[in-house]
């Protein structure tokens, strides 16, 4: 049906050139990601049409028609400003436009489009703004002509999420690029496929000149008292509650190898768990831009947790801890589970409370970390 990708699709063309923004301009370049653009608001108009009409495929197809014809010729309406975001402006255009379907005085009848086919246009707006969300991010990975706005989408979701907004969209993103013919992977890789530690970040171990073939990877783990603490955590973690652990210790002391052994009860478990360890461009960068991929049964690894929560770009850390604390309330992505290590300076710089007149510059880091630490001490015991 290429009357409504040639209709909204082209409307949508024309709002990213209307928004005058070199960024946005670069997000939709050429007759390549054009013809995506177009391919993906025409999935998503029929999507919505069927959503809409589940049980007449001709109600469907009128719900498609209707929506093909308005932005075929659509209303006069302020381009996407400036300092609004992409998701923001799309969400409002598309609801101006549909805005005309409830509208009584425009067909003479007494009755608005609305009326006639037994959805608002608010309602109708709602669903074809999260379908076209979704059918973006999900063509969008892998490098393909729409991986730029895809990402744009992914992070501007993410802190819309966290403001208390678009949160069921982003939900249903979520939701979509997990079914298994999304052809999209998410967040993270199956836990059962991370078998090597120093992947992530575990210490080498010593390798002396004349040491002897066949000798393990790894040492034998002799478990501690903070590695029962840790065990509790990831056991509530199986069970199904959203928990976080955030093991304390200076270098060399065993915090990350702790984790990889807490791992094991999770690499037998039906439905399977995943791991994810974002580092690419920039570990804060991937946290934020991947967040709303993270689905239930997901493992966060945070290793020298101040490079997410602490870096340099001010601000950045706190919308990757909100992002974290937001991950963590949200029943519809439980269980996950957030492993954390960090040096014992870097733990106070997080979650001490500065002066009453002061900045508080770690506020939602102290709020994500607190109440979870487990120390990690620096010796063994004698026994």
């Amino acid at each position: 049906m290429v009357f409504v990708a040639d209709a909204l699709g082209g409307w949508l063309v024309g709002q990213l050139a209307d928004a005058g923004r070199k960024k946005l301009t670069e997000l939709v370049l050429g007759n390549e990601q054009e013809r995506a653009l177009r391919r993906a608001a025409d999935a998503a108009v029929w999507a919505t049409a069927e959503e809409m009409s589940p049980s007449s495929g001709e109600e469907a197809g009128q719900v498609a028609m209707v929506i093909s014809e308005i932005f075929r010729d659509p209303a006069p309406g302020a381009p996407l400003a400036a300092p609004v975001m992409l998701l923001e402006g799309l969400r409002a255009g598309i609801a101006g436009q549909l805005a005309v379907l409830d509208d009584a005085g425009l067909t003479g009848t007494g009755q608005s489009s609305a009326d006639v086919l037994g959805v608002p246009g608010a309602v109708l707006a709602d669903r074809l703004i999260g379908h076209l969300v979704r059918e973006i991010i999900v063509r969008g990975p892998g490098g393909g002509p729409l991986a730029p706005l895809a990402d744009q989408f992914n992070h501007e979701l993410t802190r819309l999420q966290i403001e208390g907004m678009f949160a069921r969209l982003a939900g249903e993103v979520r939701a979509a690029l997990a079914r298994p013919d999304s052809g999209v992977m998410v967040a993270g890789r199956p836990l059962d496929e991370v078998t090597d530690p120093f992947v992530l970040e575990v210490h080498r171990p010593v390798q002396p000149e004349d040491a002897p073939t066949g000798l393990p990877v790894l040492p034998p783990y002799v478990p501690r008292e903070h590695d029962q603490v840790l065990g509790q955590v990831v056991a509530a973690a199986a069970e199904g509650r959203s928990r976080i652990a955030v093991l304390i210790g200076g270098a060399s002391t065993g915090k990350t190898r702790a984790c990889w052994e807490a791992l094991a009860p999770l690499r037998d478990r039906d439905p399977p768990w995943r791991l994810w360890h974002p580092i690419d461009p920039t570990r804060p960068d991937a946290a934020l831009r991947e967040l709303p991929g993270i689905g239930p049964r997901t493992v966060i690894w945070l290793n020298e947790a101040q490079f997410y929560l602490d870096p340099a770009e001010a601000g950045l850390g706190e919308r990757v801890a909100a992002g974290l604390r937001e991950l963590l309330r949200d029943p519809a992505r439980a269980p996950v589970l957030v492993l954390a290590t960090v040096w014992p300076g870097f733990w106070d710089t997080l979650t001490t409370r500065p002066p009453e007149d002061a900045a508080d510059p770690h506020a939602q880091a102290r709020e994500l970390l607190a109440g979870h630490d487990i120390t990690v001490p620096a010796k063994f015991t004698p026994a």
